[in-house]
């Protein structure tokens, strides 16, 4: 079950308080009020109960003319238990058990209720003097049915109320939260407005802009070493290659010490290839790549870089498949759009099976250019799937043998999302595949001049 939002919670929760305080309340009206009409029943009888009985001396009992109010009544029973007085208001069943009683006790129903008491009358005889509560019960229920239709909307408009308020309350954390979605990686310059009150939320409004200067200062320096970084290790690296290569170009060296310089280069060239890479990032980050947008042929394009896609094929001994919808363009720029999509060849052979096989694919699809680069392999799982597109990230459980930096696929992300476009690990068909698709905005969403494809093998 969702949790509810902390408003729905203040406002169920004084409903719920607010429901026991009435009711509490509603209770101990009507036991009070039953209360006070019992006592009051109780006294009546005891004043009726003195003035029947001074009309004794010289009389029988049931032959005493005598009335009480409307709703008393008043009887006598002989020694056997037998009703020697007819009485229009109470019943010989309503009398009966005060005579067994002492004191005045209840008798009868919630409709027809009493309150009776049995006082001695002479020689085998006994009054019995009874208040009808019918009236009290009546005056109970229309209190029970009152509050039965009041409490509710009571409780109704408390719960309505609650709710309003504490959205008022609300209100300014609803705004710092917007304030702070706002804010993302790559925009630390900006802060969330604080409010002029001296309270609680300006205060949290404060410290979180303190926050913020304080990430966007240790940002700024990680992407300054970056850049710097990679910047002052391209020289050296240049370097060293250049020099391994005049090395490698004497024939005289055994085969033992060319095996390792040969496998120095390899290593050298993989840093060339890293720092390259990070000082691309860095520069993504700090907002210094400006693209040369022109509406460029994409199929074309495609085309030409799957040619050095085989070279990569053969090389990692895999097959690519091509193919690729024609006329199909795209503004960019054409040499990142080359950057990107040969870093996804290059990522689907490198991850790849012995004798697996790379499929590139080109189609138009509502009015978008959508590139799918996919390759066999033993997948990427599950809970990996969300990272596979952060810096330096590598499932390495599910991809042996590989040398791989992880900052193929985060320069991808940064190249698609300065195009305006979205780069997505998808699903297929084809349990085997792990796809990769681009997606670029076409200059012409209305049609293509044909989806003929070419098949190349590598």
């Amino acid at each position: 079950m969702k949790p509810l939002p902390i408003r729905a919670k203040f406002a169920l929760w004084s409903g719920l308080a607010m429901t026991l305080a009435l009711g509490a309340l509603a209770g101990g009206t009507l036991f009070n009020l039953y209360r006070r009409q019992v006592k009051e029943a109780d006294d009546n009888i005891a004043t009726e109960t003195k003035e029947l009985q001074g009309f004794l001396p010289g009389k029988r009992p049931e032959d005493i003319p005598w009335e009480l109010d409307p709703h008393m009544g008043w009887t006598v029973f002989d020694e056997s238990g037998r009703m020697l007085r007819v009485d229009p208001i109470i019943t010989g069943d309503a009398a009966m058990p005060a005579l067994a009683a002492k004191g005045i006790v209840s008798s009868g129903s919630w409709r027809r209720g009493w309150r009776v008491e049995a006082i001695p009358a002479g020689p085998n005889r006994t009054f019995v003097v009874g208040y009808e509560m019918a009236k009290v019960h009546a005056a109970l229920a229309d209190l029970i049915m009152a509050y039965a239709w009041s409490l509710p909307f009571v409780v109704l408009v408390v719960v309505v109320g609650v709710w309003w308020v504490t959205g008022r309350a609300l209100a300014p954390f609803r705004a710092l939260a917007e304030g702070i979605e706002g804010v993302q990686s790559d925009h630390l310059d900006r802060r969330v407005p604080e409010s002029t009150a001296r309270d609680e939320i300006q205060r949290l409004a404060a410290s979180f802009n303190a926050l913020l200067a304080r990430l966007e200062k240790s940002f700024a320096q990680t992407r300054r070493f970056a850049a710097d970084a990679s910047h002052e290790l391209r020289t050296p690296l240049t370097i060293m290659r250049g020099e391994l290569e005049e090395i490698l170009r004497q024939t005289q060296l055994p085969p033992e010490a060319m095996s390792k310089l040969v496998s120095l280069q390899d290593e050298i060239a993989r840093l060339d290839r890293i720092t390259e890479q990070l000082l691309q990032l860095a520069r993504f980050d700090a907002g210094h790549v400006v693209l040369e947008t022109q509406e460029v042929g994409f199929s074309e394009l495609l085309a030409e870089i799957c040619e050095d896609g085989e070279l990569l094929a053969a090389a990692a001994g895999v097959v690519l498949d091509v193919e690729l919808a024609s006329g199909v363009r795209v503004k960019g720029d054409p040499l990142h759009l080359g950057r990107l999509v040969l870093n996804l060849l290059d990522n689907a052979c490198k991850y790849n099976r012995p004798g697996g096989r790379v499929r590139c694919e080109l189609k138009l699809d509502e009015g978008d250019a959508v590139l799918k680069v996919a390759n066999t392999g033993t997948g990427i799982p599950p809970e990996m799937r969300d990272r596979v597109f952060e810096r330096f990230f590598r499932a390495d459980s599910s991809r042996p043998n590989t040398r791989g930096h992880g900052l193929g696929l985060a320069l991808c992300w940064e190249i698609v999302e300065l195009h305006g476009g979205r780069l997505n690990l998808v699903a297929d068909q084809d349990a085997e595949l792990t796809v990769f698709e681009v997606r670029l905005p076409a200059p012409r969403p209305s049609h293509t001049q044909g989806s003929s494809g070419t098949s190349d093998t590598a």
